[in-house]
């Protein structure tokens, strides 16, 4: 799965935390969740993060171990995960813990949740994780089953992952890029839109030099013209919300 590295930081509305593992490596482990997070991303189309194993402390008691989540990521849904690494194969088991403030969640999927308790899903993961992909895919349909299709469908190389702190990795959805794309564009464009004005407005209103000599009022009009370029060029040419070069990709 390519994925490209975004700068910006954004608080995901779902977050995934390894609960307990056993005979899994930290990189197997880290590996699974940030594909689960792509997955889920992709699902959901809401920004997805994962958090380090241990930034819970205590995760035994799984109404302590949500809250100490949603505090870590600042997400309101939490995905729980269970692994036990077998010599054949990974056992993941995921529990999904929705929040009833997210009012575009379905009403009956809150009520089951009420009446049953959290979701909760295993599926059986090869050894080697060349699969993985398609097999976390089928698990994160099966956990948000019923929940709305994204109004714009990610593609996987269009997500991206955001560093948003230490223990986090967010996933940004192609709706959310492009969204932050034009922000950037729109906000750089108006203000050297406004610098340019004022400094024509400025270099017509304010008295010119006679005297052959440069005074400092003759530098305020251009000054704010040339800074204005220069805005506009920066929201058209360094805009970090652009389609990544490839060459600038990496494979998870």
């Amino acid at each position: 799965m390519l994925t490209a590295l975004s700068l910006s930081i954004l608080a995901a509305n779902i977050a995934i935390h390894t609960q307990d593992a056993r005979g899994a490596s930290d990189e197997s482990l880290s590996t699974l969740s940030k594909r689960l997070a792509v997955a889920t991303a992709l699902r959901t189309g809401q920004s997805t993060s994962t958090t380090n194993r241990n930034s819970v402390e205590n995760c035994s008691e799984i109404t302590r171990c949500v809250s100490d989540v949603r505090v870590e990521t600042g997400a309101q849904h939490v995905i729980l995960l269970r692994v036990l690494s077998l010599p054949s194969r990974i056992r993941v088991s995921a529990t999904l813990v929705l929040s009833a403030r997210d009012k575009r969640i379905p009403p009956e999927i809150l009520a089951t949740q009420e009446k049953a308790g959290p979701k909760r899903e295993e599926i059986d993961l090869n050894q080697a994780s060349d699969n993985w992909e398609k097999e976390l895919a089928k698990l994160a349909e099966e956990l948000f089953s019923g929940w709305p299709e994204p109004v714009l469908k990610p593609k996987p190389e269009k997500s991206a992952i955001l560093g948003g702190s230490d223990t986090t990795i967010a996933i940004i959805t192609e709706s959310e890029i492009d969204k932050n794309k034009w922000l950037w564009k729109l906000s750089w464009i108006g203000a050297g839109a406004l610098l340019s004005t004022g400094g024509m407005i400025t270099d017509a209103v304010l008295p010119s030099s006679h005297n052959q000599t440069l005074d400092p009022n003759d530098f305020i009009g251009p000054g704010l013209i040339v800074t204005g370029i220069i805005a506009g060029l920066t929201g058209i040419y360094f805009n970090p919300y652009e389609d990544s070069d490839p060459n600038q990709e990496r494979q998870e």
